[in-house]
């Protein structure tokens, strides 16, 4: 188990007394003002979810410092299970938030876990909201990426919030109503706003401390992945299309994916009771693993193969597929195929089994990102599709574990060539690299593996 820890060199914006958290600040002038705001919501739903009953729904505005406090007393409310919620601004190029959510109970306890083990990264990154909900009785919790609290809760609750929320002297910004609504504006906005960082133009940024020298301190990309396996979360996409914020289809895209590989389970010896070396999971505790561009962090020592050499202890290791797909759930089967295809990689895989090889992270590409990605190897082609593919230590290697080139599965040096520049949309592409995307990424064709290795 790694805690994360703040960046002590980060300063908090204050504004006449109200301070903001420090992964999300205004960068124009604002008033900030500290209470709530409530409505009233009529019953409605869908054929996925349970409809919703009448509803009171809570908007509260706090400083940084009493933000914890306040969703400490409010989660308080819940009952024994939950449905945690995860929203994380991630790296996929077509949408600009992560949603996680767990479909099944979770005991409350683990969600009480997450927040003391990384209380830094979801009370003042502003990377990340946080949340839970349970049906019996109705209840919503939200603090989201600008550190707003959101709450809806049934009728007969309004009560017990409003006592709550006079125990922290906050008032009702919008004066004592009688029918739960707020005066509106001609346009529909209310009069009464807290005025948060969003009210204006503002900055997001993350707030964890990631030096080189410190590899066990996880970043918010492993931070996520240990959250949603002790939250049992998935992704709430549509796996089966591949779609844009804006509902749009994409058809093949590229995807850059991180596939997690369990090291064996240890052997039972045979004089009573399983051998030393449990993993983190068996323990109950997550794992600070790398899942996205810049952040790794081993999750035990130990060699980077399947068995013990030399009294060390087998860790997990990770893998990154580069793929074209049309859809998540085409980009999960091929990565995971590369994963086993890989070098020293898993043979013996069976999709029940909870060891297997498993996709943590799943990004779109530009073009020209995946031009940039495939350009900067030279040891094979670009279009094998059987072997890793080539390419230097960048920004989506591990941090702290550069590769050893020339070994199996890890990058060569990089050629005498150019790299393509992931920024640039107007960069002329390889011949080699554009006849090859032309051909992976044309609509309805299919799936395919670009490069595979795994990061060490």
């Amino acid at each position: 188990m790694h805690r994360c820890l703040l960046n002590p060199a980060l300063e908090r914006v204050r504004v006449n007394g109200f301070a903001f958290p420090l992964g999300v600040y205004p960068v124009e002038p604002v008033a900030p003002r500290t209470g709530f705001t409530v409505d009233f919501e009529p019953a409605d739903g869908d054929e996925e979810w349970e409809e919703w009953p009448d509803r009171y729904v809570y908007e509260i505005l706090v400083s940084a410092e009493r933000l914890k406090p306040l969703c400490s007393a409010v989660l308080s409310l819940l009952p024994g299970r939950v449905y945690p919620i995860l929203d994380v601004l991630g790296n996929d190029a077509f949408r600009e938030i992560d949603p996680y959510i767990a479909y099944e109970l979770v005991g409350v306890e683990s969600l009480y876990d997450g927040l003391r083990w990384y209380e830094p990264f979801l009370f003042e990154d502003g990377l990340c909201g946080f949340g839970a909900m349970s049906e019996d009785p109705f209840m919503y919790l939200f603090l989201d990426e600008h550190k707003v609290l959101t709450i809806r809760v049934e009728t007969a609750a309004r009560e017990r919030i409003d006592r709550l929320l006079s125990a922290f002297d906050l008032p009702n910004l919008a004066g004592d109503e009688k029918e739960g609504q707020r005066p509106r504006r001609a346009d529909g906005h209310p009069l009464a706003e807290g005025m948060a960082a969003d009210a204006v133009s503002h900055e997001h940024r993350s707030v964890l401390l990631t030096p080189e020298d410190r590899p066990e301190l996880p970043g918010p990309e492993e931070v996520t992945e240990a959250l949603v396996d002790l939250w049992g979360m998935t992704l709430n996409i549509d796996v089966e299309r591949n779609l844009d914020d804006d509902g749009r289809d994409l058809g093949v895209t590229g995807w850059r994916c991180l596939v997690r590989v369990e090291p064996p389970m240890p052997e039972v010896v045979e004089a009573g009771g399983p051998s030393t070396g449990a993993s983190a999971k068996e323990l109950g505790e997550p794992m600070a693993a790398p899942t996205a561009t810049t952040k790794a962090a081993p999750a035990s020592a130990g060699p980077s193969d399947s068995g013990e050499k030399g009294g060390e202890v087998p860790r997990v290791r990770y893998a990154e597929a580069l793929v074209a797909a049309k859809s998540w759930r085409e980009a999960e089967d091929l990565a995971l195929r590369a994963a086993t295809e890989l070098p020293g990689g898993p043979r013996h895989t069976s999709p029940t089994d909870e060891d297997s090889p498993r996709l943590v992270a799943a990004d779109r590409l530009w073009r020209r990102e995946v031009v940039a990605l495939l350009s900067r190897g030279a040891g094979r082609p670009a279009g094998n599709q059987n072997s890793p593919q080539s390419s230097t230590p960048e920004a989506h290697t591990a941090r702290g574990q550069d590769a050893v080139p020339g070994e199996a599965g890890q990058p060569s040096p990089a050629s005498d060539g150019p790299v393509a520049d992931p920024e640039d949309p107007h960069q002329p592409e390889p011949p080699e690299i554009a006849g090859l995307l032309d051909e992976a990424l044309a609509n309805g064709a299919d799936g395919r593996i670009l490069r595979s290795r795994w990061l060490e």
